[in-house]
C-alpha cells in the first residue's frame, strides 16, 4: 500500500527535514500519514529542542595522556533532545 505522508517542520509542508543546529531553539516536526484507499489519517509530533553545547575541558597540557584525555567534543556548536512518540 502506497500511503501518502506529508511532513511539516515548523509549520511549513517539507520533504527534506533539515534544522539548523548552529543556533539553539525549538522545532516541530509533524508526519501526517493518510491511507488511500480509506482516508483514514495519523499524525505524530515530534519536538527538537536545540541548546547550546556544554564546554567540555580536558586535562592540562602538561598532563595530557592519549590514553587517559578526553575525546575533543565533535559537536562543539549544538546539542540536540528529542521528545515526543512515533507511531
Amino acid at each position: 500500500m502506497n500511503l501518502g505522508i506529508v511532513i511539516q517542520l515548523d509549520g511549513a509542508t517539507t520533504t527534506a527535514i533539515s534544522i539548523d543546529t548552529s543556533a539553539p531553539g525549538e522545532h516541530t516536526l509533524l508526519y501526517t500519514v493518510t491511507s488511500p484507499t480509506t482516508g483514514l489519517t495519523g499524525s505524530a509530533i515530534l519536538t527538537v529542542t536545540v541548546s547550546a553545547a556544554e564546554e567540555l575541558l580536558g586535562p592540562a597540557e602538561e598532563d595530557a595522556n592519549p590514553f587517559t584525555s578526553q575525546p575533543a567534543n565533535d559537536n562543539a556548536n549544538s546539542a540536540i533532545t528529542l521528545t515526543g512518540d512515533l507511531p
